[in-house]
């Protein structure tokens, strides 16, 4: 895994963005959960790209990692497997709460006690497993058995989380769609704490520190990218 280096000169919408998130990523030890849970290593929001980046930051340092969530959830043996990193890594992931809904909202409960947080309008839904079951009768058994051993595997992680509520309780809360708003989800156990704009200025709120590699810049020329050695021993391209 790459991390790119800020640059300066006249930057498209893109190219912007792009160089915030690789600070959020290499600064700030910030990653992001957009959109579905499923396998895809090019896209930077991906669960599978996100087990990667753990691993790696993991490795820099054990530091704490905050992990945002935007996701409706996805395909559930992917979500363990994000789920198995973060109990692995020795960084303490703090789990930020916008979106978390099914296998997400288990990302959510998954975070590092006292570092779970959701902002006060922010939804959370658990529900059981979904899926067709297709195939001969004996097929059909056999996917049924999965079904319920993914079933009890996700209620046993958020009763080790914090659920505050019986197995039997969550088992009937879930039977349907079960959503839940910002003090909703911190009392069932769901998260640790809700949002205010203290803590936002606390997780978010330092500034970058931008550096620039000592020997060299890459400068925009017309849209392109090209390296330019420091005329000056004075300046030697590193912003204090």
């Amino acid at each position: 895994m790459s991390f790119l280096i800020p640059r300066p000169g006249n930057f498209q919408a893109t190219e912007l963005m792009a160089v915030e998130e690789a600070l959020c990523l290499k600064e700030e030890r910030t990653l992001f959960l957009n959109g579905p849970i499923t396998y895809s290593r090019d896209d930077p929001y991906s669960a599978e790209y996100l087990i990667n980046a753990l691993i790696v930051l993991d490795k820099i340092s054990h530091e704490p990692i905050k992990l945002i969530i935007s996701s409706l959830g996805g395909v559930i043996e992917l979500g363990l497997l994000l789920y198995d990193t973060i109990q692995c890594i020795n960084s303490p992931l703090y789990t930020v709460g916008r979106m978390s809904a099914s296998m997400a909202a288990i990302i959510l409960a998954s975070g590092r006690k006292g570092h779970r947080y959701i902002y006060p309008h922010s939804r959370t839904m658990l529900h059981l497993p979904v899926g067709g079951f297709e195939g001969d009768p004996k097929q059909v058994a056999r996917q049924m058995d999965e079904f319920n051993k993914f079933k009890d595997i996700l209620i046993d992680i958020l009763l080790k989380h914090g659920c505050a509520k019986s197995k039997t309780q969550v088992l009937e809360d879930i039977d349907r769609e079960f959503w839940l708003r910002g003090k909703e989800a911190v009392n069932y156990g769901l998260a640790d704490q809700v949002i205010t704009p203290e803590i936002h200025q606390e997780l978010f709120g330092r500034p970058f520190k931008v550096r620039f590699p000592k020997k060299s810049r890459i400068m925009a020329i017309n849209g392109t990218s090209e390296h330019k050695e420091s005329a000056s021993p004075e300046n030697d391209g590193e912003d204090e």
